[in-house]
Order: structure tokens, then C-alpha cells, then sequence
């Protein structure tokens, strides 16, 4: 039995599956991020903040510091002199 189930967990299908699942779940509990990248004038909006920082080349922690002097003071910065970022 426990062979079984090492065989099972081990094969690519069962990891795409679950990585496909995780994905799902974790879109539904994230906050949407939207990016605004002020030198080509587009808007991009990801499922979390990790997959924003991702995508334009940070860390997560500098997303969520954003958004925070954003709703404490008011004050919008740019991160990496380029992106603008709202979330939720």
C-alpha cells in the first residue's frame, strides 16, 4: 500500500493536478493587485501581491510597504521608478 501511494505522489500527473489546485485556491483568499506602469500607460492586475512582485521584479514586501504609505498618508509611490499599485 505504501508503495501504491509513493507511485502515486511521485508521478508528474498528481503534481500538475495539485500545482493547478493550489494555484485555484490561492486566487480565491489573494487580494487582487493592480499595477499601473506609468511609461507605457498600462494597467496589469495579478491575484496577489507575491505574483505582482513577481512579474515587475521585486519583492512582495515592497508591494504591501506601497500600498500601506498609500492608505496611511495618501502618497502613491513609485516602485522602481515605474510602477504605480493598488490592491484590493
Amino acid at each position: 500500500m505504501k508503495e501504491h501511494l509513493a507511485s502515486i505522489s511521485a508521478s508528474k500527473e498528481h503534481s500538475e493536478r495539485s500545482r493547478k489546485r493550489m494555484l485555484k485556491i490561492n486566487e480565491l483568499k489573494g487580494n487582487p493587485v493592480e499595477v499601473f506602469d506609468v511609461k507605457t500607460n498600462k494597467t496589469s492586475v495579478y491575484t496577489s501581491a507575491r505574483q505582482a512582485a513577481k512579474a515587475i521584479g521585486c519583492v512582495h514586501s515592497t508591494i504591501l510597504l506601497a500600498d500601506k504609505t498609500l492608505r496611511e498618508k495618501g502618497v502613491n509611490k513609485l516602485i522602481k521608478k515605474r510602477y504605480l499599485i493598488k490592491i484590493g
